[in-house]
């Protein structure tokens, strides 16, 4: 009897380093899908056309034409930050998926999360993912009529200082303004989250495929 136990043993061992062997080889296919439904789910999100050619863009003050480079360089740096590990047990896989951070700093890492002005440096990224509807400059406003175009990265807008007794002052747009958990990067995950997990089940198939 305890030689039928152990052939046991050792079929489950076997087939566990099967199993293993199987991840060890299949998990760089589902870095790269995991990866690229992350990306896609930041472009299907609201704020990407705006930031590329829309409201954002114009507020933010990005060079006409050019808002992408600033959306897909935030894209990069969140793709780029995407950490999945397989932990592995004598009798479990657990596949480890780290997002993103709560503080959004692997986002602000990006190459153009912020940018210099006159009047300093203009960081619209953490304005757009962490302060909400936070006043970010008291009387300064988005100006669009009977501006000098010339003077105007977007072409559509100027930020210009606002006489007090107006009381206008710049925020992020209500639609668009994020929060430690509500954000741009939050949204896409959710818009990411069904294809993840289609990726993780076909991973799962994979490996158990002995």
């Amino acid at each position: 009897m305890a030689d039928f136990f152990e052939m046991i043993k050792k079929v489950e061992k076997d087939l566990f380093d099967k199993i293993y062997r199987n991840v060890d080889k299949e998990i760089n296919i589902l870095r790269a899908d995991i990866k690229k439904e992350m990306a896609l789910g930041m472009k299907k999100a609201r704020h990407y056309d705006s930031l590329c050619r829309g409201k954002l863009a114009e507020d933010f003050g990005f060079d006409k034409g050019r808002g992408f480079e600033f959306a897909d360089s935030v894209i990069e740096a969140v793709v780029e930050a995407l950490q999945i590990n397989p932990s592995k047990t004598s009798n479990d896989i657990t596949i480890n998926i780290a997002a993103y951070r709560e503080d959004m700093t692997d986002a602000l890492s990006a190459k153009r999360a912020s940018y210099p002005s006159k009047g300093g440096n203009v960081d619209w990224l953490v304005w757009l993912l962490l302060k909400g509807n936070d006043v970010i400059l008291q009387n300064w406003g988005v100006l669009k009529k009977n501006i000098n175009s010339s003077k105007s990265r977007s072409g559509a807008a100027i930020m210009a200082p606002v006489p007090s007794p107006l009381k206008i002052s710049f925020a992020v747009r209500g639609d668009f303004a994020g929060t430690r958990n509500n954000n741009w990067i939050t949204e896409s995950a959710k818009i990411s989250k069904d294809s993840i997990i289609g990726h993780i089940k076909q991973f799962m198939e994979r490996c158990l495929r002995l």
